[in-house]
């Protein structure tokens, strides 16, 4: 069996191998896990600097787990946050949550409304949480990648 490994320009990994007459490819995605309770914490001590940073990431790790390489930076959608006086972030955060939901049916894993569940919790002023459970779901999706 031979190996060929390689880092693509949007942090995924793409592995070829082959054995006799057939070759396989698989791709797999390069998120890391983060933590979720140190996220939170630095965002309340920093008085919500931190928590853009982790927009910005958020943002970053769902375009690649949708594929979508050209999709709106963290940069961006913090900016259209601030001129749309935060309704850009709630129409975000749901467009994540669908994101997620697309992943998890793609990869037969079970899936909901969590668009509406992070769109909801955002409009209440609940947005730190609204992250927080998207960062669960995104390190969800971590572990099943490496598995």
């Amino acid at each position: 069996m031979k190996l060929f490994f390689s880092l693509n320009k949007d942090n995924s990994y793409t592995i070829i191998y082959w054995n006799k007459n057939r070759v396989y490819r698989e791709d797999l995605l390069c998120l890391q896990k983060k933590n979720i309770l140190m996220y939170v914490l630095l965002s309340i001590v920093t008085c919500g600097i931190w928590s853009i940073v982790w927009l910005i990431q958020l943002v970053d790790d769902v375009n690649m787990i949708s594929g979508k390489k050209d999709g709106t930076s963290g940069i961006l959608v913090f900016v259209f946050s601030i001129l749309t006086c935060g309704i850009y972030a709630w129409y975000w955060m749901y467009k994540a949550g669908e994101a997620v939901d697309i992943w998890n049916s793609s990869k037969g894993l079970p899936f909901g409304n969590k668009g509406i569940v992070y769109l909801l919790l955002s409009v209440f002023g609940l947005m730190i949480v609204a992250m927080a459970l998207l960062q669960s779901d995104l390190n969800e999706i971590a572990d099943a990648n490496i598995m």
